[in-house]
């Protein structure tokens, strides 16, 4: 389980900031929504499921294929 806090806008593909307690995420919050008012605290948990199921949507299993699979285990560095 992961610990920490991410600073989020919907405007940005990536977390605007991290924090490590909820009392620092507040006030980097207070921070960060000068400039994007959308901004929110999101668990490290809850932001790493949203964003790959994000990713999943956008990439569909059904379009890997056996040549995609064996190309993409040749990128993969050896153990």
């Amino acid at each position: 389980m992961a610990t920490g806090y991410y600073i989020t806008a919907r405007v940005s593909k990536f977390p605007l900031d991290y924090a490590v307690s909820s009392e620092e995420a507040q006030a980097l919050l207070k921070h960060h929504q000068a400039v994007h008012p959308d901004a929110t605290i999101e668990p490290m948990d809850s932001y790493f499921e949203r964003s790959r199921a994000e990713t999943l949507t956008l990439f569909p299993l059904s379009r890997i294929t056996r040549r995609f699979y064996e190309a993409m285990l040749g990128v993969l560095p050896p153990q």
